[in-house]
């Protein structure tokens, strides 16, 4: 068993679908009517695509627009079943029943045909959706006041427009406690439109995701939906034959039967790896792959053995959970794997490995900077010194490459082969020490057990004689030689950015958004040892990270996902349940605190990339 943890931490991929949702949308430039389409993506795909949100949606925009694509089938098709929903599908955004919470007036909806709903002294009413009338829209990025009191009169469709582009959406409502906050921001204003809204389309693939980006409001007369270039959403007869875009979920429910360890062996042989559920997202896919099952369980990438507890065979400690009660707890001398009920959702850990189960592939290695190393290879064709090139490496971008594990080495190899280079420095030199070879990233925080000890060297290497340098060849090994050889480099770009300006929590979100990507988003150790590297910089005891608290959702953060792995200092992860709380890093000790308001003016920590989607 140590040796297959061993292998698994060393050469399987990092937890790709940590956060995102794991599908890749295709284009489809051949013509066919819907259900012709819909055939079509079944078949070579997935399904014709859901969209749940506006990330999703300007990527679906984008990936059109490229393609030269005037407009295309997506998977919206009218049902029979009128339902209400939330404008904002953002399904991260919501707990079990969140969106079935209601407050409507006497008699209300009415059944009038009105399928909007607006506030009004506490209650909801159902109205004409063409009725022009102020509203309220939720901003998501804003924790101590989220909800946003427009008095300009518009209809639903505009109201819900405006909120999009200005905020986040039009106000959803999940609990009493926000109905409350609302019915504040509201004051005396006579009603005013919330999120809630009444259709009857469905998507191909039954997803629940409320999502819709109408062009006129909504779709008035024809069946199945198609997406324009400009973004914006017609319905239009089925029977027209046009372009289409199918999605491809990155989860493979393979339905034979086979032990844990030969589940393991065919998604290692056939896809990348068994799926490890390391969030909530993935595990709502995982519970709709399983119910495909005719297996009552379904083998996940989940395992137990001495000193380590439960992990994934991606290498990650488990943080999120969705157990039976009382299946995490094994005797610590134990080895189990782990399973999930394909009816219910929930992990099992009382089979045996030798069961026959179904079980569920991923077909995706290495992701995001939600559970890998925040940071990108550049390989810098100018012919320079190792020297010369760490201080260039040091002035444009953060050092000389430095080379963690064996994926971060496919990844290099690969990125100096498509450059056409043959051989580049990298950051490794031979140390003070006798026979010490040495990364000269000095950070020790940015290493963890044997990280700075891998080594790829060539056949013979190194071979001595004075070379205390190393440059990667072509074929990806790595061979020693003098320092003052003329040579292309390798540089690593660090993803995360210090902002050494004092600003406020609010003014530190908006100038990450603004000029970089976002609040850095502390999901995972690993994520964790670069932000308190980052924070040593800093000119202030602490940096505002992209962490919040806010009524009924406890800590998440900014990039949508909960707290799951944290670092806090002693005592400072209990708020009061309702409060609006921020949180910060200390700059030398890395623990994270919530002792200090959001008009503190801190530096703070931005990030370069997407990180929960």
């Amino acid at each position: 068993m140590t040796l297959l943890l061993i292998a698994i931490l060393l050469f399987s991929g990092l937890c790709r679908l940590s956060s995102s949702v794991p599908r890749r949308f295709h284009v489809v430039k051949e013509q066919k009517s819907w259900t012709e389409a819909q055939q079509y993506c079944r078949e070579e795909f997935t399904d014709l695509v859901t969209i749940d949100d506006m990330t999703e949606m300007e990527k679906v925009k984008s990936m059109i627009h490229e393609a030269g694509v005037e407009r295309a089938w997506i998977g919206l098709k009218q049902g029979s079943s009128p339902k209400w929903q939330w404008s904002l599908a953002d399904r991260d955004f919501y707990r079990e029943n969140d969106t079935e919470f209601r407050n409507w007036g006497e008699n209300q909806p009415d059944e009038s045909g009105h399928i909007c709903a607006n506030n009004y002294k506490e209650l909801w009413y159902d109205a004409p959706c063409s009725k022009n009338r102020p509203f309220i829209c939720y901003d998501g990025g804003d924790s101590t006041q989220p909800y946003v009191l427009v008095t300009e009169e518009k209809n639903w469709a505009d109201a819900q427009r405006y909120c999009r582009e200005k905020h986040t959406d039009l106000a959803s409502v999940r609990n009493q406690a926000e109905n409350d906050q609302i019915e504040e921001v509201r004051g005396r204003v006579d009603g005013a439109w919330i999120g809630l809204f009444k259709d009857t389309w469905e998507w191909s693939d039954g997803s629940n995701s409320s999502f819709r980006h109408w062009n006129n409001g909504k779709g008035d007369v024809d069946k199945c939906t198609e997406i324009k270039s400009s973004g914006q959403w017609n319905d239009a007869p089925c029977s027209r034959s046009q372009n289409f875009i199918c999605y491809e979920d990155k989860l493979v429910l393979v339905r034979e039967n086979k032990t844990w360890r030969e589940a393991l062996q065919y998604c290692r042989e056939h896809h990348v790896d068994l799926v490890s559920v390391t969030s909530e997202r993935v595990q709502r896919w995982v519970r709709a792959r399983a119910k495909g099952a005719s297996t009552a369980h379904v083998w996940l990438g989940l395992l137990h053995s001495y000193g380590v507890g439960w992990y994934w065979v991606c290498g990650q400690t488990v943080c999120y959970s969705n157990w039976t009660q009382g299946h995490d707890q094994v005797d610590s001398f134990q080895q189990r794997v782990g399973a999930v009920e394909s009816g219910g959702g929930l992990w099992v850990s009382n089979l045996t490995k030798t069961d026959k189960l179904h079980f569920i592939c991923t077909t995706e290695g290495l992701g995001s900077l939600s559970s890998s190393v925040p940071r990108q290879f550049h390989v810098v064709k100018e012919q320079k010194s190792w020297t010369e090139a760490q201080q260039y490496c040091r002035e444009e971008f953060t050092d000389l490459a430095t080379i963690d594990n064996m994926t971060e080495m496919e990844k290099v190899n690969h990125t100096i082969h498509e450059a056409s280079v043959e051989k580049a420095w990298i950051g490794l030199k031979h140390g003070s020490s006798p026979c010490k070879w040495q990364w000269f990233l000095a950070d020790r925080g940015f290493y963890r057990e044997n990280e700075a000890e891998l080594r790829n060297w060539g056949n013979q290497q190194p071979d001595g004689n004075g070379q205390e340098c190393v440059f990667k060849g072509e074929n990806g090994k790595w061979h020693d030689d003098r320092c003052s050889r003329i040579d292309c480099f390798i540089c690593y770009d660090d993803k995360l950015v210090l902002v050494r300006d004092n600003k406020t929590w609010s003014e530190a979100l908006q100038y990450c958004r603004e000029h970089h990507v976002d609040l850095v988003s502390v999901t995972s150790e690993r994520v964790q040892r670069w932000v308190r590297a980052r924070a040593k910089g800093a000119s202030t005891a602490h940096v505002w990270l992209g962490l919040r608290h806010a009524c009924g959702l406890g800590w998440f953060w900014v990039c949508g996902e909960t707290v799951c792995y944290n670092h806090w200092a002693p005592g400072q992860e209990q708020v009061e349940s309702c409060k609006h709380r921020v949180g910060a890093v200390e700059s030398r000790g890395g623990q994270w605190v919530s002792s200090l308001r959001e008009t503190d003016k801190l530096n703070f920590i931005c990030t370069t990339v997407e990180q929960c989607d």
